[in-house]
């Protein structure tokens, strides 16, 4: 009983120096919100000291909302590292059993030539002019990444001579991709005043948004090349299964 009497007249000294309800269960500890509120409810502070109270009681809530959103971040992150070790531990999993089949071989060769491979983009996108090479990556695309129809996006590069509606008309037939899934057409201009190669119908980029399907592809071209023994050891797979920063103390 003395020592909450104690406690009781330091907290009363403690608010009329305006410190906070906080501040002051800080410094008094085991002492709850509801008894220090019934101990200075008479207290009455001057202007200066409220305002200065409603200030620190802001900064506190600022605070507060960012740690969350940094334990927000890393929840996230985590998530996203734990994500990744399954899409590659299921991509080397899946290399012996898929190499057996020519069409994989023949997309994983395809996309080393000609696809987006750049690890800071990590973007599935695919690019050419030849009409068969478009079909075979996109049978490539549906047959073994199994991507849903949805998920493809087309973007054309032709030049001025080519007829805009036509071009996207064909290659739609080509990839078999409806029209609505089209990026805006990329015209460029071109000195020519009439077309040199009649069968030139443009550029035809496939993309598709996924960083897993991005991820899986660059595991299957390393496990791949690993059968054949070359040495994969410093191949990035391994920086995308890692935290890639320490936790943050909150």
């Amino acid at each position: 009983m003395k020592m909450r009497l104690i406690d009781k007249f330091k907290a009363l000294e403690l608010r009329r120096q305006g410190k906070t309800y906080s501040e002051i269960r800080t410094l008094i500890p085991n002492l709850s919100k509801g008894t220090l509120c019934g101990w200075v409810k008479n207290i009455e502070l001057t202007k200066q000291q409220e305002r200065k109270i409603l200030e620190k009681i802001r900064k506190g809530s600022d605070r507060a909302r960012a740690i969350q959103r940094q334990r927000g971040a890393w929840t996230n992150h985590l998530k996203r590292v734990a994500q990744t070790k399954r899409v590659v531990t299921e991509a080397k999993k899946e290399v012996l059993n898929l190499s057996k089949n020519p069409l994989f071989l023949l997309g994983i060769m395809l996309y080393w030539a000609e696809g987006d491979k750049s690890l800071d983009r990590q973007r599935t996108s695919f690019s050419n002019s030849d009409p068969l090479m478009i079909e075979l990556i996109m049978k490539w695309f549906r047959e073994i990444c199994h991507v849903p129809e949805e998920k493809f996006i087309v973007t054309l590069n032709i030049h001025t001579l080519l007829n805009k509606k036509k071009m996207e008309q064909y290659w739609s037939k080509i990839t078999r991709v409806p029209l609505s899934q089209f990026y805006k057409t990329i015209i460029k201009p071109t000195a020519y005043t009439q077309r040199k190669n009649v069968n030139y119908c443009g550029t035809c980029n496939i993309r598709v948004y996924d960083v897993n399907l991005f991820r899986k592809i660059m595991t299957w071209r390393i496990h791949l090349l690993g059968q054949f023994g070359f040495n994969i050891s410093n191949a990035p797979v391994a920086q995308w299964t890692r935290l890639g920063k320490t936790e943050p103390r909150f």
